[in-house]
Order: structure tokens, then C-alpha cells, then sequence
């Protein structure tokens, strides 16, 4: 039997539960702060921690050392913007510029922008590489250091040879949650042609912030 108040008050229920914020400010990272995690790199079969330490922030950059638990007392860089977005990978050398564009802030649900970026890897290849990015919405995901509201960030695009000839279509997506002032999960592929090159996971397992 159809009963209005039932309806009436689940339409209350609903209204008073909160809701999941559609815009991410900036987050304030100091020197100290630590995080730890999972990472999977599945076309390579590898599986190990890798541990970024805040080393130093100023206006512009984010510095901070990176060490991979099957690397023990082999540390890398890691240079950031301020939007968290990568200026040099802590785990290829890489470095882009002005920054490889796949994280600005504020974060908002429906935004799109287009990433571009020139890179030089460590042997000193270098590529341009162009996506288009948007924030999907927010969702639950479960990582090991349990389970956060995130905002999924998806860029796809390519990275097209400069001291090489070809492109690469790739395709990242990040999970950004703002109660651990960081990204939880990344997702990255990339494909040669129809093949899959490289597909990797990483996932928050551990977060520490400084005092």
C-alpha cells in the first residue's frame, strides 16, 4: 500500500544527509609531512612501498626525497607545484615543463583543461605531450589506508616524440581526496600502437602529517 508520509519522510532523510563537497582548495603541505605507498607495476610485475618525505616548500615547488622499499637507501627527488601537479618524477626522472598539468586547484566537479607539457627523461629523450582533462565527480574509493571521498581526475592524451619519432596515447587517472590532503590512487597506462606498454597502480597506505 502506498503510504505519502513514508515518502514524505524519506525525502527528510535524504535532505539532511550531508553533501559531498564539489569543489577541493588547494592543500597546504609543510615540511615533514610523509606518505607511503602501494605501488603496482603490472606490465613490468613489480610490486613495492615507495615513501615520499617533504624535504622543503616554498611559493612554487614542493621538494621532497622518495625511497622504494626494494631500493633501501637509494633516494630519489620528487618535484611538485603547489597544486600537487609533477614537475619531476621521484620514480623515472622525468621532468616536465612548465609542469605535466594533470592536477590544478581549486578542483571542481564538471572543470576541463587542456595539459601540455615538454619532457626529458633521465637518458635525455624528450617528448611533447598534450591531454584533455576533467574532474568526473566525487567518489568512495578504498585504499589501504582505508577508504576516502575522492575526486576523479581523468586526462587522456599523447605523448608525441621530439627526440624520437612516433606518439603514445596515455591515459591517468587520479583519485584526489581532501581529507588526506593528497592524492589516494593513480591509475597510468600507455599504449604503443594496440599494445599495452605500461600499466601501473598506486595506492595511499600510510599518511603522516608534521606537527
Amino acid at each position: 500500500m502506498f503510504r505519502p508520509h513514508t515518502v514524505f519522510f524519506a525525502v527528510l532523510a535524504a535532505a539532511a544527509l550531508p553533501a559531498l563537497a564539489q569543489t577541493a582548495q588547494r592543500p597546504s603541505v609543510k615540511v615533514g609531512d610523509s606518505a607511503t605507498y602501494a605501488m603496482q607495476l603490472l606490465s613490468d610485475r613489480q610490486v613495492f612501498d615507495s615513501t615520499v618525505l617533504v624535504r622543503s616548500v616554498d611559493e612554487q615547488r614542493i621538494v621532497s626525497t622518495v625511497r622504494r622499499s626494494d631500493r633501501p637507501g637509494i633516494d630519489a627527488e620528487q618535484v611538485l607545484t603547489r597544486d600537487l601537479d609533477m614537475v619531476k618524477s621521484g620514480s623515472s626522472g622525468r621532468t616536465f615543463s612548465p609542469s605535466a598539468g594533470m592536477l590544478r586547484f581549486p578542483l571542481t566537479v564538471g572543470d576541463r583543461w587542456k595539459a601540455e607539457s615538454d619532457t626529458t627523461g633521465a637518458s635525455g629523450d624528450r617528448t611533447r605531450n598534450t591531454a584533455d582533462c576533467q574532474v568526473f565527480g566525487v567518489e568512495k574509493v578504498p585504499v589501504p589506508a582505508g577508504e576516502f571521498d575522492a575526486m576523479r581526475v581523468e586526462c587522456k592524451g599523447w605523448i608525441n616524440g621530439v627526440s624520437w619519432t612516433g606518439s603514445m596515447r596515455y591515459e591517468t587517472t587520479q583519485w584526489y581526496a581532501p581529507e588526506a590532503a593528497r592524492t589516494v590512487k593513480t591509475i597510468y597506462k600507455d599504449w604503443r600502437g594496440s599494445q599495452l606498454w605500461t600499466h601501473s597502480v598506486s595506492e595511499l597506505k600510510s599518511v603522516s602529517s608534521a606537527p
